[in-house]
């Protein structure tokens, strides 16, 4: 804080922000997309105010229907806009490997970064993936992941349409590795999700999602890592619970 010369404490400057942060191809948990013209906003107030646009591009590989939504960096055509994205959702988080494709007049800053800091990404797993994606094995991979997810999706948003419809309804993206289950304002997600651990079910309450008092009530349901099998037991089991 600053202090005048009397000691009384002066107003805090507003500061412009240099950097923002997006996901702007699937924004978590609610999975809704940015509209081209909310993009172009965002890239005009970079342009503007010298600023930077960090586009977190974490889960794109998994849409499931209609076309590719385009990166923010090709509107912007990486001008003021750093791409990050990662293999974790690919592959698996203890591969730890992500990637950044940045402006060539960050490049040199970003080098010089990593060479002060270390590399916090494993060397030996690098080489390995460098030759799955040129050999095509990659873009094989992800087709057959993908065709699972959405069989795992569909399945999950079945079951909740027809069997759970009584206590909410299910918003469903086609893309991504979640969906939401809203309940009914007769429910309380968090106190639903306490009762719910008894029975050794783990649910993430959408209401802690938010830092604002917002009427959000309901539960984010990831199937990505479930076979039908597995969530069939365990949405009975949810069932059974809700009924009482």
């Amino acid at each position: 804080m600053d202090i005048d010369k009397n000691g009384a404490v002066l107003p805090e400057k507003k500061t412009k922000p240099r950097v923002v942060v997006l996901t702007p191809s699937h924004q978590y948990p609610l999975g809704g997309a940015m509209s081209p013209q909310r993009r172009l906003d965002y890239i005009h107030w970079a342009n503007t105010n010298h600023a930077w646009i960090i586009e977190d591009d974490y889960d794109s590989e998994f849409r499931y229907s209609g076309r590719p939504i385009p990166a923010m960096a090709g509107f912007d055509k990486l001008n003021r806009t750093i791409y990050v994205g990662s293999f974790s959702k690919i592959f698996s988080n203890t591969l730890r490997l992500g990637y950044i494709i940045a402006p060539n007049s960050l490049v040199a800053l970003i080098r010089r970064t990593m060479n002060d800091y270390g590399l916090k990404a494993g060397l030996m797993p690098q080489q390995p993936l460098s030759e799955f994606i040129d050999s095509g094995e990659f873009y094989r991979h992800l087709r057959r992941v993908r065709k699972i997810y959405n069989e795992r999706r569909k399945f999950l948003v079945n079951e909740l349409s027809k069997k759970f419809s009584h206590f909410g309804h299910v918003q469903d993206h086609p893309a991504g590795m979640q969906l939401i289950f809203h309940l009914n304002n007769t429910l309380k997600d968090t106190e639903v999700a306490l009762r719910a651990k008894e029975v050794g079910i783990a649910l993430e309450p959408l209401s802690e999602s938010t830092m604002r008092n917002l009427d959000y009530n309901g539960f984010i349901l990831g199937f990505c890592g479930y076979t039908e099998g597995e969530m069939d037991i365990v949405l009975k089991r949810l069932l059974t619970l809700l009924s009482r």
